[in-house]
């Protein structure tokens, strides 16, 4: 009996040393998440691959990601769909001509705090992709979607997953928006539509690609910047912070001229102009004088060659699985760090700069760059002709001869014109 009991000990000691290694969602290291996050990634673009904005085929994805929602325990998957309509802004050479009405919608799934006061942090990323936007009169772009967005939908339903069961003292809603493609259709539909408070914005898009992943804040220092950036430092997370020239790095991934930068390029920014504090996390290769995707491998998103094999076969399928664990693991851990809440309410009433962010203000900054630029480049231009003209010849040897040959000729050329005058007489 006493060897049975014995043995027992031993077991249990040993299961409790097992555990006591084992490291919880919210103290993972990096890519140390399991697989289910990659898992998601490639069911998601394999059986949704159109999910054009503002179509059926978007519902359909809508639909899809609900029901997966619904197996996390948040509710009935119809529930979770909030359709809305906008209008579609039609430009030529970047200025507006029309509108078209069109109608998406965003999958919302909400965390319920025990408090009935709580404020709403929002973690968001876009689901839809231009794959049946026209490129010609005759084709369309095509494409799957992968990196942009098919990564960002899989580490927010695996967040969504981590943090089902976790109780904090704010409500989360995971928002999957509708048509972000168009203006940002979906985001401005969500705070249109939401009456509860926002307390800020973590977003995701393209997290499992690019050669490094970064978060981008505000265009201003604000508190939850700082508070994040210490969370990342203190963790040893590998995520970059915005570089400190990005408002003057020419981004070779944008189709928008002017453009604004990449940070300001997705859903946050429709927050940031709402003075909501926000956190942009994306791949990317944003530094130097010239960004893009990749500093060695081809810009694909929005385009036909984002697939789902082109882009495992560009990155690599343990490129792609540790960063979108990272970026599921940061978040995580994020939310529920203490002193979030008070942080982000900080945030709140902190550099508020709604204008500086809008859209026109961003355009007529950016033209207002490129003609100083332009003028700059005119004036030194026009200075260096100046002093090119005013300088003295230059006299070299060959130049001497040629000039005392043409005197020479000169006086010959006169005389004979005097001989001749001299003869009329």
């Amino acid at each position: 009996m006493k060897k049975i009991i014995y043995v027992f000990v031993l077991i249990i000691i040993a299961l409790s040393i097992m555990f006591s290694f084992a490291l919880p969602i919210n103290a993972m290291a990096e890519g140390e998440a399991d697989n289910t996050t990659y898992e998601l990634f490639v069911n998601f673009v394999t059986n949704c691959p159109n999910r054009t904005v503002a179509t059926d085929n978007e519902l359909t994805a809508a639909s899809y990601i609900a029901a997966i929602l619904e197996t996390y325990g948040y509710g009935v998957a119809a529930d979770m769909i909030e359709p809305f309509d906008f209008l579609e802004k039609v430009s030529l050479f970047y200025s507006q001509i029309d509108e078209v009405e069109q109608s998406s919608q965003n999958v919302v799934a909400y965390k319920r705090s025990a408090n009935p006061d709580a404020k709403l942090m929002v973690i968001g990323t876009h689901y839809g992709n231009l794959a049946g936007r026209p490129l010609t009169t005759t084709t369309v772009i095509g494409g799957e979607g992968a990196y942009d967005n098919g990564t960002g939908v899989a580490a927010l339903l695996a967040i969504a997953s981590n943090l089902s069961a976790v109780e904090l003292s704010f409500d989360i809603a995971f928002v999957f928006f509708g048509a972000e493609l168009l203006d940002n259709a979906g985001s401005y539909a969500f705070i249109e539509q939401n009456s509860q408070e926002i307390l800020g914005m973590i977003n995701l898009v393209g997290v499992g690609g690019g050669d490094n992943l970064y978060a981008y804040y505000d265009e201003m220092k604000r508190s939850h910047g700082t508070f994040i950036d210490k969370i990342i430092s203190d963790n040893d997370i590998n995520i970059l912070p915005a570089p400190s020239n990005r408002n003057l790095i020419l981004d070779t991934a944008q189709t928008i001229f002017p453009y604004s930068h990449k940070g300001l390029d997705s859903s946050n920014a429709v927050f940031i102009e709402n003075g909501i504090p926000s956190v942009n996390i994306f791949g990317y290769n944003w530094g130097g004088i010239l960004a893009s995707e990749s500093a060695t491998k081809p810009n694909i998103s929005g385009k036909g060659s984002d697939t789902l094999e082109n882009f495992i076969d560009m990155y690599g399928e343990t490129a792609i699985r540790t960063k979108l664990n990272t970026v599921v693991n940061f978040v995580t851990l994020t939310v529920q760090e203490e002193g979030l809440q008070q942080t982000f309410e900080t945030a709140l009433s902190d550099n508020r700069y709604d204008n500086l962010t809008s859209d026109i203000v961003r355009k007529i900054l950016k033209w207002a760059m490129l003609i100083g630029l332009a003028i700059a480049l005119g004036v030194l231009s026009s200075r260096a002709n100046r002093i090119t003209r005013n300088a003295p010849p230059t006299i070299t040897a060959d130049s001497s001869d040629n000039t005392e040959t043409n005197i020479e000729s000169q006086s010959e050329d006169k005389t004979e014109k005097e001989d001749d005058i001299f003869n009329e007489f």
